[in-house]
């Protein structure tokens, strides 16, 4: 591989992550292999293109949806249709110092977003640590806090999923949950991509602010086990699974 080289993702992804993720690489030449899931594309004419303009114009088709179009489905993989996608796929034509410019403002956005992730995450370890600090360790309870089954101690409600067949329930009326909406370092819920409407809602289940959601299935980036608290009426979906049924549980102290 050299330097500027972009390496497209031929084979992978699943339901909730589609195929075609991109990445530039700004390694050492000569050195790294790609392997036979991946593609390589590499600029011709450098004089006319920038190699990391040319990698953000597919990088952010992907994140539009824009390669699921090209994707089928063998043996379980999702791949892409990498001939007909790169044949197809257009990059906005402007001069060089303009290409450099773009990337230049791209490039510092990122570091920012870089920056604030591991902010993020900082203090999250922070949240953690001053929980134990006032608390103590929940698993060892060295304070010798009263417990009680969370069973005990709530409501535990399950979700439930209108047919996809049926067009009309699905909408705008109401944000309907899924587990990837629940893998957040602020324990609140992240934007719904899906609605349902409100003859959906009949059939679905919806549950007021203050609820406290789980995952049961990982999802595309979430893990078992992820909670997060509703702050908003939400509907939640129940994924139809022969070891679990259940995808999200939710855990309602209101009422208990």
């Amino acid at each position: 591989m050299r330097h500027g080289d972009i390496i497209i993702e031929k084979s992978g992804g699943s339901d909730k992550q589609p195929v075609g993720r991109v990445i530039f690489f700004d390694g050492s030449e000569h050195i790294y292999l790609f392997n036979n899931f991946t593609g390589l594309l590499r600029v011709k004419d450098k004089e006319k293109w920038d190699s990391k303009y040319v990698f953000y114009s597919p990088f952010f088709n992907y994140i539009k949806g824009g390669t699921k179009a090209y994707e089928n489905k063998t043996t379980g993989l999702y791949n892409l249709k990498t001939d007909d996608y790169v044949s197809k796929y257009e990059v906005k034509e402007v001069s060089i110092e303009r290409q450099k410019d773009i990337c230049k403002k791209l490039d510092m956005l990122y570091e920012i977003i870089k920056l604030q992730r591991e902010q993020i995450t900082q203090l999250g370890e922070l949240i953690k640590s001053r929980f134990v600090e006032m608390f103590g360790d929940p698993i060892t309870n060295p304070m010798g806090w009263d417990k009680k089954p969370l069973a005990d101690k709530c409501d535990i409600i399950t979700g439930n999923t209108p047919s996809r067949k049926v067009s009309e329930y699905y909408g705008d009326y109401v944000e309907w949950i899924k587990s990837d909406n629940i893998n957040t370092p602020n324990a609140n819920l992240t934007t719904a991509e899906e609605y349902l409407s409100e003859e959906g809602l009949k059939i679905g289940r919806s549950v007021d602010a203050g609820s406290i959601l789980m995952t049961c299935i990982a999802g595309g980036i979430g893990c078992i086990g992820n909670v997060a608290i509703a702050n908003r009426k939400v509907s939640f979906n129940q994924q139809i699974n022969g070891i679990n049924p259940k995808d999200i549980y939710c855990l309602n102290f209101q009422n208990a």
